[in-house]
């Protein structure tokens, strides 16, 4: 069996775990995704979608069907809202650190920033964050 590609970014990238509720939802995320790409990329951000539809966006990573349903098992995705394991209820984000660890949850419309405020405060980007000062100081 190939090896995760989630299980894979570990210690290499923050991800964002995600399931839409609808077409229109993946039109806003994605408009969320263009208008703050540039932090998203900072912060070394990739999509992963467990659902249907798709962002469709370069910063993403492709699972298998079975991959998908292994992930949303896991995360507990539609849990929370009550919603059936793929299709109804609100739009889900998960925020997963380079660490591996599920550092947040939102449900219904992403916020971008709120996500980018938390993985501010980790001590990873915090030292990230001071690598890059001292560089550009250079």
């Amino acid at each position: 069996m190939a090896k995760d590609p989630i299980e894979a970014l570990r210690w290499e990238k923050r991800i964002v775990v995600y399931q839409l509720e609808s077409e229109s939802a993946r039109e806003a995320a994605r408009a969320r995704w263009l208008e703050w790409r540039e932090d998203f990329e900072e912060r070394d951000l990739v999509w992963v979608n467990v659902g249907k539809p798709e962002l469709s966006i370069a910063d993403g990573v492709d699972l298998r069907r079975e991959q998908k349903d292994e992930w949303r098992r896991r995360l507990a995705f539609g849990e929370k809202s009550g919603a059936s394991v793929e299709r109804e209820g609100a739009s889900e984000f998960v925020l997963i650190g380079k660490d591996g660890g599920t550092k947040d949850r939102q449900m219904g419309e992403l916020d971008l920033p709120e996500f980018f405020a938390l993985i501010d405060t980790m001590p990873m980007r915090l030292r990230e964050m001071r690598f890059q000062r001292e560089t550009e100081a250079r």
